[in-house]
């Protein structure tokens, strides 16, 4: 059932070939952040966005809570207004009442984090804040893909993405 799947459906599925991304090989050797073990010791937060406005309240950005061991995984929708404030309320809200604090946290340069109330929250916590780059899924691979497979999924289900 699997390869007649593969063999003759999918390659002829328009849906399937238009919104799956092309997996590209990368420029350089991947290396792997280091992870504690224990399921929610280690998260990435990045977003998707911006997206058209949606729902009641308008939200325009999804804001993306990535367990780095692969237990858990998290699609907040906000706004792209959204500060470090509500970013932490976002974090504890949707991720501390179920999994308790991370030991860290990797995210890109975003105006989210790269403010004083966040650096306070973390000094206050004892998290460590990993910064990475923007768009270069080598050093947080696991948002990235989280994201990738993301929008896959909504672009079967939406004509706008």
């Amino acid at each position: 059932m699997h390869t007649d799947l593969e063999k003759s459906y999918l390659p002829s599925c328009d849906a399937c070939q238009c919104n799956k991304l092309p997996i590209t090989k990368p420029v350089e050797l991947l290396y792997l952040l280091p992870i504690r073990n224990g399921c929610g010791n280690s998260i990435a937060i990045d977003s998707i966005g911006p997206l058209p406005p949606s729902g009641v309240e308008k939200f325009d950005l999804l804001m993306t809570i990535t367990n780095r061991t692969g237990c858990n995984i998290r699609a907040v929708p906000c706004h792209r207004t959204l500060t470090a404030e509500g970013t932490t309320h976002l974090l504890f809200r949707h991720w501390y009442c179920e999994n308790g604090l991370p030991l860290k946290i990797v995210s890109d340069y975003n105006t989210w984090f790269d403010n004083q109330l966040w650096r306070t929250f973390h000094k206050l916590t004892g998290i460590k804040l990993l910064m990475s780059s923007s768009f270069y899924a080598q050093t947080d691979g696991t948002s990235e893909h989280t994201n990738k497979t993301l929008i896959e999924a909504l672009c079967h289900h939406v004509d706008y993405l």
